[in-house]
C-alpha cells in the first residue's frame, strides 16, 4: 500500500483514494471545502510528478511552485507532500461592514491591502476562513481594486456552521484569512460589443452583479440580460436595486423569476413565475456569439450549461461557477 509522507507522518493510502480522503481518514485535519476541485481550498505542495493531473485548474504560477489539489490527486506510489508555508495565495482581511438584506442574507465587506486587491476581479471567488477554522468559498461581488475592499454575499444555510457564524456572530473588526482569488468567470474588456446573458439563483447573484457592474462601468455596448431566480420573493434580495439599474441603463434587462408560492402582495412589479432556467430559455433568441455566465446551485448550472450547448452556444462562451459546498457551509 502506498504512503503519504506529510508533517513527519506516514499516512497509508488505498489505490483509487485521493490524498485528501486519506488525510481525513488518518485525522490529519486538512483544510478543505467542496472536495470536487472547485474551491481550491485543499492546496498542498509536492515536487512529485504524480501531482500533474491534480494541477489542471490552478494558476500557472502556482503549478510552477508545486501546488496541487489534494482532492484530485490519486497516487499509485509513495509521495511526499507539505502544506503551504508562505503568503503566495493567503492574506489577512478585516471585516469592515455587515449589512443585513433579509432574514437569511447579509452583505459583508472585507478590507485588504491595496496590493492584494489589485489581483482580484469581479466574478472570481475566494476561500474564506474565520476563527472557527472552517473554509468556505464565496464569490466576489464588486471591483476590489476600485473599492479597496471585497464584497461577499452570505446566505445563512441550515446546519451550516460557517454561514451561520458569518451571519449571526461575525463583528466589525474581526480578522479572517483569505485564499485566492480563483476562477475565470469574469468580464472581458474585449467583449464590449457582445451580448451578455447571466443566469443565477440565490446568492449566485453575487458574481453576476460584479460582472454586470464591471461591464456597465466599461461602457459595454452589447445587451446585458440578467435572469435571477429564487423560490421566494425574499431571495430576490437586490430586486429594487436591479430594477433601478435597468431603468438607468437601456442595454440592461432584468428578469426576476419566482419558482415557489408567493403569499405576499407583489405590488405592481413584474415577476416571471417558474424556474429560472425555463424562463431564460423561453426568452433567449440568440445562442451563438453570446457570452453566458451561470452561477448558483450545481444542478442548475450543470443542466443549463448542457442545454445552452445543445441549443448552439459555444462552450468557450459559457462561463460557469457552481456553488459547491459540504455540510458545514
Amino acid at each position: 500500500m502506498p504512503k503519504i509522507f506529510f508533517d513527519s507522518k506516514e499516512i497509508p493510502i488505498k489505490i483509487g483514494q485521493s490524498i485528501l480522503d486519506a488525510m481525513i481518514e488518518f485525522d490529519c485535519q486538512p483544510i478543505y471545502s467542496c472536495k470536487k476541485g472547485v474551491c481550491q481550498t485543499c492546496l498542498l505542495k509536492s515536487n512529485d510528478s504524480q501531482i500533474n493531473s491534480a494541477q489542471l485548474d490552478i494558476k500557472d504560477t502556482l503549478k510552477a511552485q508545486g501546488y496541487f489539489l489534494a482532492c484530485q490527486c490519486y497516487p499509485q506510489e509513495n509521495i511526499k507532500v507539505s502544506i503551504i508555508e508562505n503568503s503566495d495565495i493567503d492574506m489577512d482581511a478585516t471585516l469592515l461592514s455587515k449589512t443585513y438584506i433579509s432574514s437569511e442574507i447579509a452583505i459583508l465587506k472585507l478590507a485588504l491591502t491595496i496590493k492584494n486587491t489589485v489581483f482580484m476581479k469581479p466574478g472570481q471567488f475566494i476561500s474564506l476562513t474565520s476563527e472557527i477554522k472552517i473554509p468556505r468559498s464565496y464569490s466576489i461581488a464588486n471591483n476590489p481594486e476600485k473599492d479597496k475592499c471585497v464584497e461577499l454575499h452570505i446566505q445563512k444555510v441550515k446546519h451550516g456552521k460557517m454561514s451561520q457564524y458569518l451571519y449571526d456572530k461575525s463583528k466589525i473588526g474581526d480578522r479572517f484569512k483569505i485564499r485566492g482569488p480563483f476562477g475565470s468567470c469574469v468580464y472581458l474588456e474585449n467583449s464590449i460589443n457582445d451580448s451578455l446573458i447571466l443566469i443565477g439563483t440565490g446568492t449566485g447573484l453575487a458574481p453576476l452583479i460584479g460582472i454586470i457592474k464591471q461591464a456597465l462601468n466599461n461602457h459595454h455596448q452589447g445587451t446585458i440580460t440578467l435572469f435571477h431566480g429564487s423560490r421566494y420573493l425574499e431571495g430576490l434580495y437586490l430586486h429594487d436595486y436591479l430594477k433601478s439599474l435597468a431603468l438607468k441603463n437601456q442595454n440592461f434587462n432584468y428578469y426576476p423569476c419566482l419558482s415557489g408560492e408567493v403569499s405576499q402582495e407583489l405590488n405592481d412589479d413584474i415577476f416571471f413565475m417558474g424556474r429560472v432556467n425555463k424562463i431564460a430559455m423561453s426568452k433567449i433568441k440568440q445562442f451563438n456569439d453570446t457570452k453566458f455566465y451561470l452561477c448558483g446551485h450545481p444542478e442548475m448550472v450543470k443542466n443549463m450549461k448542457k442545454i445552452l450547448y445543445l441549443s448552439g452556444a459555444d462552450l468557450n462562451n459559457i462561463n460557469a461557477d457552481p456553488f459547491e459546498y459540504t455540510n458545514y457551509s
